[in-house]
């Protein structure tokens, strides 16, 4: 899965086996123009959303929560609460 926003592209690295805590999937952001990557969260995420202020995205295994994080700065998560 993955989303661009301007030049924020921001994509799930799926995790290689369910049993390799050495391999656990991760949501990334990567800087199209200097192609520097920054880790946003552990685990296997889907629904990648952006907008202008937040990037959206569900865990994998439960849609239970919304989660966000500035689509561009810091890389802070926090559950999505309207």
């Amino acid at each position: 899965d993955y989303n661009v926003y301007g030049n924020s592209i921001f994509y799930q690295v799926n995790s290689t086996s369910e049993n390799d805590n050495d391999n656990l999937g991760s949501l990334w952001r990567m800087d199209a123009d200097s192609l520097n990557t920054i880790k946003i969260e552990s685990g296997d995420f889907k629904n990648i959303c952006c907008t202008s202020k937040y990037t959206f995205f569900h865990d994998f295994d439960n849609e239970g929560y919304t989660y966000q994080v500035p689509t561009s700065g810091g890389v802070v998560t926090s559950v999505f609460s309207p």
